[in-house]
């Protein structure tokens, strides 16, 4: 059984010392070079702490299981988690399943190395949880905001379900599930509920409109067209709506007076300071 070690803290210790011997040989920025250079040589050195073997090899020959184990001794112990360890782990057989079973777990770190790697790997497994995850109140705003990430890199594969429970979900969840599924392919069920959102949340235009945009249905033209003719709205959002128009194909050529609105104001003001 491999050892639990802390890569990350040798490589700090090697630093520090070469720190000390070159100190200051390097600018910021060459430091910055530097480091990525002597972290980029140490993980081909064979090490003592290691039994030899250097940082890239550490790991390898190891099943997937034993690793996610690792991964899980290190989180709870207070141990740093290596690169070389989440490399490992995303190229070893079997470790799908066993970070599958983290996402259930206590610990919000465990869960969030669980996500980023099942992430990388490209499964597709744990979609549903994420969804659940997203509408649970009692998942914290970190981790909902890691599910809609995901979530939107797979939209057409959650869209049934997201469509299923959009109504039963809180307002703020609900823009999250926007977000989704403006990535989502052409479907007037997404369409009615990306218009609807925009035309009721007069106070979050330019997030609603930008679902719209990215959506790129040019039936969502009459519902901007009806948005944007409204007086009460300001010049930041007018210019959204604009954006949101001629991104779907279509115009918007009528004169709007935005005097008294102090975005426009400034806005105007800073170009006559450029101009002059």
């Amino acid at each position: 059984m491999i050892d639990l070690v802390d890569i990350d803290a040798i490589f700090e210790a090697r630093l520090r010392k070469y720190m000390e011997e070159h100190a200051g040989e390097y600018s910021e920025d060459a430091w910055e070079e530097k480091i990525a250079e002597l972290y980029e040589a140490f993980g081909s050195e064979r090490l003592a702490e290691l039994g030899g073997k250097s940082p890239e090899k550490y790991y390898a020959g190891e099943d997937g299981a034993a690793l996610v184990g690792l991964l899980a001794r290190h989180v709870r112990e207070g141990v740093a988690v290596s690169d070389y360890l989440c490399e490992a782990i995303m190229d070893a057989d079997g470790a799908e399943e066993p970070l599958i079973s983290l996402l259930g777990e206590a610990e919000e770190e465990l869960v969030f190395y669980a996500m980023n790697l099942l992430k990388d790997m490209g499964s597709v497994k744990p979609l549903g949880q994420y969804l659940d995850f997203l509408l649970d109140p009692s998942v914290g705003r970190d981790r909902k905001e890691l599910c809609t990430e995901i979530l939107c890199e797979y939209p057409d594969r959650v869209k049934e379900s997201i469509l299923e429970k959009y109504k039963g979900a809180s307002e703020e969840d609900r823009s999250s599930l926007l977000d989704i599924l403006s990535h989502a392919q052409k479907d007037d069920r997404i369409l009615r509920l990306l218009t609807d959102a925009l035309l009721s949340h007069a106070e979050e235009i330019p997030l609603y409109a930008a679902f719209v945009r990215r959506y790129g249905d040019e039936k969502a033209l009459s519902a901007l067209y009806e948005l944007i003719e409204r007086e009460e709205i300001n010049y930041q959002d007018f210019q959204e709506l604009k954006l949101a128009i001629e991104s779907l194909g279509g115009e918007y050529e009528k004169e709007r007076d935005f005097s008294n609105d102090k975005v426009y104001r400034k806005i105007m003001e800073q170009k006559k300071g450029m101009k002059s």
